[in-house]
């Protein structure tokens, strides 16, 4: 997918999530801006989406690849324990 069929996913997802907010549609959302390299961006969805569901282990594993990314491997760490 280039940047701006991500960029349309993004805006497609943004607005799912106004109308209906869920755990799977933070995920989504989160991956692409991961990819992205919005790292920020990504922690925050995957924060949203874990607040909505604690037991969505895909929210887990992005937000500690995220964390990765960003070099915060002790939270990183922390959601990986959390997946296990």
């Amino acid at each position: 997918m280039q940047n701006q069929e991500q960029e349309q996913e993004i805006a497609r997802l943004t607005a799912a999530v106004a109308a209906q907010p869920t755990a799977v549609l933070y995920t989504q959302r989160g991956k692409l801006l991961a990819s992205l390299k919005r790292y920020d961006e990504a922690i925050a969805d995957y924060s949203r989406a874990i607040e909505l569901d604690p037991n969505h282990t895909r929210a887990y594993t992005g937000r500690a690849n995220a964390y990765t990314a960003t070099g915060r491997f002790i939270e990183a760490l922390a959601d990986v324990n959390k997946v296990l």
